[in-house]
């Protein structure tokens, strides 16, 4: 149940220094409302922070300025593999099991200097839909040799 003492009115970009992050939120009183004795305010945020290496993180959460409340976290190295591929038929298939909702780009390469785009993934679901999270480059068959390579965004 919202409160209705105090709306969000506004929640800032999230701001990165080093390993902290942090993100301001406003909030106001509705017109006509009193004065509540009761101050807490909840709203719930999804915040995309990208790739992050190993290490320890602070997310501050401020309003006006002020911190309110800091979460520690860390990030530990890559424990699982995102992608799996074969080569079956003169085509590439390459199947990426990322995180929602982090976006993940397919490049290729025939020298691994100069990157092209191929497509766009979000964690296991390709857009446009067609077999969620496979990319069949049909191509790939054409070329003496081909890297592919997957970044996050």
């Amino acid at each position: 149940m919202p409160n209705s003492c105090y709306r969000i009115a506004g929640i800032g970009p999230v701001v990165k220094e080093g390993n902290d992050f942090s993100q301001d939120f406003k909030y106001e009183i509705p017109d006509g409302q009193p004065i509540c004795q009761e101050n807490i305010v909840t709203e719930l945020s999804t915040e995309v922070l990208g790739n992050l290496p190993p290490g320890g993180y602070t997310f501050s959460i401020k309003s006006y300025g002020d911190t309110v409340q800091t979460l520690t976290f860390s990030v530990s190295a890559p424990s699982k593999t995102i992608f799996n591929y074969s080569f079956e038929e003169g085509r590439f298939r390459l199947h990426v099991d990322g995180f929602f909702p982090v976006r993940y780009e397919i490049q290729i390469s025939s020298d691994l200097k100069t990157w092209t785009r191929l497509t766009e993934t979000r964690g296991g679901t390709l857009y446009p839909p067609s077999d969620p999270g496979v990319i069949i480059d049909e191509t790939a068959s054409t070329e003496n040799r081909r890297f592919y390579r997957v970044q996050v965004r």
